[in-house]
């Protein structure tokens, strides 16, 4: 009894494996340099943050880091290849420029129904729509006009917070006015 239970574990461990591994020759073809990736969670940074050795801001620091002179870094978020951005003018290509070529991303979804529908989370045809609707809203004429206001939003929130602070108060982020 226990042999095959040992024998169904062994397979379930190797269709894993081959699962998690079968996409790590993706960048084999592509001229970039790759962060090695080792069973099971892909890139030696992934595996950093996923042990909670490093967040996610760290884990995109250590890339950069480990490959300063890179444009873009391949690595591993278990078997999904992911590519680094790794210089500032290319990444103002793709997030100014070539946006509309870039629309489906990985998306942050929560159980917050406003958050999930951010310009930043959708994808394909939906994102596409919102992003025509919104264009015209971050023109650099309108954002200059928005700038006096937006300074006086975050003047009278740094005093609101500040208030609070002297007060020694906790407060719901969520519900700030």
């Amino acid at each position: 009894m226990w042999i095959e239970l040992l024998l169904l574990c062994l397979l379930l461990f190797g269709l894993l494996y081959k699962y998690i591994t079968k996409e790590w020759s993706f960048f084999d073809s592509q001229a970039i340099c790759v962060a090695k990736p080792s069973f099971p969670f892909g890139s030696k940074v992934m595996k950093d943050t996923m042990m909670g050795k490093i967040n996610f801001l760290e884990m995109m620091t250590g890339l950069a880091e480990e490959f300063p002179k890179e444009k873009i870094v391949g690595f591993f978020l278990f078997n999904a290849p992911r590519y680094y951005i790794n210089d500032i003018e290319l990444a103002k290509q793709i997030l100014v420029k070539d946006f509309e070529y870039f629309t489906d991303r990985a998306a942050i979804t929560t159980g917050d129904e406003v958050f999930n529908n951010f310009l930043t989370n959708l994808q394909g045809p939906e994102w596409k729509k919102i992003r025509v609707l919104m264009s015209g809203v971050f023109s650099s004429g309108k954002l200059k006009l928005m700038l006096p206001h937006i300074n006086k939003a975050g003047t009278n929130l740094v005093k609101h917070i500040s208030k609070a602070c002297d007060k020694n108060e906790e407060m719901d982020m969520k519900n700030l006015e």
